[in-house]
């Protein structure tokens, strides 16, 4: 296909646009679909009936879940866990974005935090929660916490 055949204004990427969008959905679907029949097979048919594992298997979980969600038993559960994230995205943001721009503005402030923000880009996100529960307690406050913590380094960097 020659530049000439392509209107004025578009490239030759932008005129292919839905036919990849439509490939990647169907590529993500059928590894979705890969994943759950990876799943039923290791769960359904590779263990026996009376395992533990067996518990796990779609077969299962799939009418559990179904049957929470019809009985309203498990939306409470969802709204609290939405709220936890939530507030830990909107404080992370809140100190992550200022900082960043300071950080980005000033080669002082770079200087002076890249050491740090360095070392603690080093520690595994998984690691803070026992900090966090030591600090604050059991409850909201050791999850809002490790929810700012997640992305506030890179929201800095």
């Amino acid at each position: 296909m020659s530049d000439q055949s392509i209107p004025k204004g578009r490239t030759r990427e932008a005129g292919r646009g839905a036919p990849h969008r439509l490939a990647g959905l169907a590529y993500g679907l059928s590894g979705l679909l890969v994943l759950l029949a990876l799943w039923w097979a290791a769960t359904d048919l590779m263990v026996a009936k009376t395992s533990f594992a067996h518990r796990f298997s779609p077969t299962a979980a799939l009418p559990a879940l179904w049957t929470l969600m019809l009985s309203g038993a498990l939306w409470p559960h969802v709204v609290v866990s939405l709220k936890r994230v939530l507030i830990g995205l909107a404080v992370a943001l809140a100190v992550g974005v200022p900082l960043g721009l300071l950080v980005g503005a000033s080669r002082r402030a770079e200087a002076a935090t890249t050491p740090a923000f360095q070392f603690l880009r080093m520690i595994s996100p998984l690691s803070w929660m026992p900090i966090a529960v030591m600090v604050f307690g059991v409850g909201d406050a050791p999850i809002i916490c490790k929810r700012d913590a997640d992305p506030l380094l890179p929201l800095v960097i």
